[in-house]
């Protein structure tokens, strides 16, 4: 039984490349905000693959929704309402996105 493709390895690549140089530019940022721009950059990288046909996943999740699992922890760090709903409708936008190119594959 896998529990990751090759396609979450490279997805996972190119989240730790992108937060490594985040915390090598900005090493002083406060561990709430630390914990969101990683939520960020797993959803973002995840939705990324998905749209690229990669389709990585983790212990049979996608990528994306392990990035969602995170900007939820995050944003009960945080406690701020506008936090939860603008990353929830990012995240509805993405999945309406991701299911329409589910149903209506590209020619």
């Amino acid at each position: 039984m896998y529990i990751f493709n090759i396609n979450a390895a490279i997805c996972g690549f190119f989240i730790w490349a992108l937060v490594s140089a985040l915390d090598y530019f900005f090493p002083s940022m406060l561990p709430l905000w630390n914990a969101f721009i990683f939520g960020a950059i797993v959803f973002f990288v995840g939705v990324l693959g998905e749209l690229l046909d990669l389709k990585p996943r983790f212990f049979f999740l996608p990528i994306w929704v392990s990035g969602i699992f995170l900007e939820f922890r995050a944003i009960f760090m945080f406690l701020s309402s506008w936090i939860f709903w603008s990353t929830l409708i990012i995240a509805i936008f993405c999945f309406l996105m991701y299911a329409k190119r589910k149903i209506n594959p590209p020619l």
